[in-house]
């Protein structure tokens, strides 16, 4: 696993290569500028917005461990993003072995890639095209699955894998149906 700090990242991305929905398709959400996550044109990154303390982030855990792996079979770099002021690289390094949760740590204390991707909580989950030289398209932006309804509402398992779904589907260059559902969870507080 990869432990990366700071508002500059250098990191080698592999992913899927497909021929994906270009920039001009209607179906295409908007390309977003990225200079943390560089990486060759075609690649599929899976980016997951996560926090040590977030109830509802730690119970989607076993499920979120899955989607990654499953991820990380069909090519696709994943990355567990610790927006957070104060984390330390070892108390989220920690968080993710106890969750078992393997991927790029990136700590964001200063918000720039809540604010690149839009994030606004824990857990959210993307998948991002890369489009060029620091430009990604946003192919999927929501929820990891449907285990919680809205807060306080649990379901005993998810029946849909939304992440997941949406990982596949960018790997095949086929567009994620829109709308995208939204994350539930626990809020990115946003002033620093």
């Amino acid at each position: 696993m990869w432990v990366l700090f700071g508002p500059v990242l250098a990191l080698v991305v592999l992913g899927c290569r497909g021929p994906g929905p270009g920039p001009s398709s209607p179906a295409s959400p908007r390309p977003v500028e990225a200079p943390q996550l560089p990486a060759e044109p075609g690649e599929v990154l899976a980016v997951v917005f996560t926090s040590v303390d977030c109830p509802i982030g730690n119970a989607m855990a076993p499920q979120l461990r899955r989607t990654l792996a499953r991820a990380r079979e069909q090519g696709v770099s994943t990355f567990l993003v610790y927006p957070r002021s104060g984390l330390t690289l070892d108390r989220a390094a920690e968080h993710a072995r106890d969750y078992r949760l393997e991927g790029t740590i990136l700590l964001d204390p200063d918000k720039h890639l809540v604010e690149r991707f839009d994030a606004r909580i824990t857990p959210e989950g993307l998948v991002l095209e890369c489009l060029g030289p620091d430009r990604f398209q946003v192919c999927y932006r929501g929820r990891i699955n449907d285990l919680y309804a809205s807060i306080g509402n649990r379901r005993e398992q998810p029946s849909r894998h939304d992440l997941r779904e949406a990982i596949t589907l960018a790997c095949q260059g086929r567009p994620v149906p829109e709308p995208h559902p939204p994350a539930v969870g626990c809020r990115i507080e946003r002033v620093p």
